[in-house]
């Protein structure tokens, strides 16, 4: 399945970051319970970078802002990604 999802992600030119756990508290990444998958902890990291670091309309625009929120769901993606691969 997450063949797919790779084949799919490289024709949109979509790269994805390292999935590293969060840094904080005990806060894992992502957990299988039975048959669920649950996914937290996600920042806008790229690789162990914190490039958003702030708060929109302040230190950030509004289109940095989507540019956090992308790199966070990417993050989401790599956290799954690699938890169903093993």
């Amino acid at each position: 399945m997450t063949g797919i999802v790779d084949e799919r992600l490289k024709k949109m030119g979509i790269e994805l970051p390292k999935p590293l756990e969060p840094k904080v508290a005990k806060i894992r990444g992502v957990n299988i319970a039975g048959s669920f998958l649950f996914v937290s902890g996600q920042v806008p990291q790229w690789n162990g970078d914190m490039p958003f670091i702030g708060k929109v309309g302040r230190e950030f625009t509004v289109e940095q802002g989507y540019q956090a929120a992308r790199l966070s769901a990417l993050n989401v993606i790599a956290h799954v990604k690699k938890a169903l691969d093993g």
